[in-house]
């Protein structure tokens, strides 16, 4: 018999440390909600810990007020506006300077979106190269980002692991400078590489660190305007069969380089999980009648034309498929 005075079971009885726990495993939207049913749930769910996922915009030096809030003082992300955009309020040097300092001063800043678009050569070298060191995700994609000099000391704090980038985008002019076996060795030194643009020496220099040393690489994408066919083959398969995940693209790869890597997959011992191959249009035109890709929409129809017409041995493909999970695709993904 329970008796009529004994406590009934609720979340609101339970210790602090339960509720937050549970309130951890919440949605955003969901965590905004519960921090709405009373007094007792807002403070807990105003627990900084609770909102490391939230992103802060800074357009101004006014933003950084945000980042009083209480909730907001472990927030890992800030947004910025692309700087081409008119509303931009940080496109003058001095603007951009006094961002910087005050990022360093916020420990917990892990990633920066859209950084990307600005040139960062006029702030004070050490102290940018103090803020892009801690932060998770890279990209250089624009030529103006970085002086040489910067740019060669964000790569040598990767390479040295100084340096927390665990995911890099890099491309232009500027990288097409640096010497190939320094690119190598930095480009090599993270989890997740996307190439849209290197020198073809610089390629070549990639697979080989890949290929030859024990490298953290995890991810590979190379499916942009990163030419492979000039590269041995065996480099090629060898290489990519030391990543997790690659990307690259029907117009950059050979069809023996291509078996290779599905000979090494079969035969060693692979790293390799997922291969995607993508933009095989204009290889299917070239190697079949038009009317054999009108309909190929799927993965598996793109398989069973390479294999039907012995373009890759049947065989092969089969046992690849069994440890690797290949997709062929028509189009570029969009990303």
């Amino acid at each position: 018999v329970i008796s009529s005075n004994t406590m009934s079971c609720t979340i609101s009885n339970q210790p602090v440390e339960i509720i937050t726990r549970i309130f951890g495993y919440l949605a955003p939207r969901g965590l905004k909600s519960a921090t709405l049913v009373c007094r007792l749930w807002r403070d807990i769910g105003e627990d900084p810990k609770l909102w490391t996922w939230a992103v802060v915009t800074v357009n101004s030096m006014c933003d950084f007020d945000k980042l009083d809030i209480y909730r907001l003082k472990l927030v890992q992300s800030l947004k910025v506006l692309p700087s081409f955009n008119p509303d931009c309020n940080l496109k003058h040097p001095s603007d951009l300077m006094e961002f910087f300092k005050a990022v360093e001063a916020i420990s917990t800043i892990k990633r920066i979106d859209g950084l990307k678009t600005y040139n960062l050569q006029s702030v004070e070298t050490s102290l940018l190269i103090s803020v892009l060191s801690r932060l998770s995700e890279l990209k250089l994609t624009y030529d103006g980002n970085l002086s040489q000099e910067q740019l060669h000391l964000i790569f040598t704090a990767i390479i040295e692991k100084k340096a927390q980038v665990k995911e890099l985008t890099i491309a232009g002019n500027t990288i097409s400078k640096l010497s190939s076996s320094f690119f190598a060795s930095a480009a090599s030194n993270v989890d997740k590489l996307k190439l849209l643009f290197c020198n073809e020496n610089q390629m070549k220099a990639l697979f080989k660190e890949i290929s030859e040393n024990k490298k953290p690489l995890k991810q590979l994408d190379i499916s942009w305007s990163c030419n492979c066919w000039y590269i041995d083959k065996d480099i090629i398969g060898t290489a990519l069969n030391r990543v997790e995940e690659v990307f690259t693209s029907g117009s950059w790869l050979k069809l023996e380089q291509f078996t290779e890597i599905l000979i090494k997959v079969v035969e060693g011992e692979s790293r390799l999980k997922r291969l995607v191959v993508e933009d095989l249009l204009q290889f299917i035109v070239n190697t079949f009648e038009i009317e054999h890709f009108a309909t190929i929409n799927v993965n598996n129809d793109l398989i069973a034309l390479f294999a039907n017409n012995n373009v890759i041995n049947k065989e092969l493909l089969r046992q690849a498929q069994k440890k690797v999970d290949i997709e062929l695709l028509l189009k570029r993904r969009v990303s």
